[in-house]
């Protein structure tokens, strides 16, 4: 998690296609009593913030990459 005091407008975020599965979790502070969308370049809004516990952020996930797992043999 980044401190607070370090965080930045814009940050990049790669997934191996190569897993199964990939998401991105992305917690952010509320903007006055409610959770404003994040925009994620060619994904859209991500929207849906759920609190976390007494934590006085919430969080929201987005699936980055789903796959069908190849089954082991």
């Amino acid at each position: 998690m980044i401190p607070s005091g370090q965080y930045m407008n814009s940050y990049s975020f790669y997934a191996d296609p190569t897993y199964g599965d990939a998401s991105l979790v992305i917690i952010r502070a509320k903007t006055g009593r409610e959770f404003k969308d994040v925009w994620l370049d060619g994904a859209g809004n991500l929207t849906g913030f759920q609190p976390v516990g007494s934590y006085p952020g919430g969080m929201a996930q987005r699936k980055l990459v789903n796959t069908s797992l190849v089954p082991v043999h």
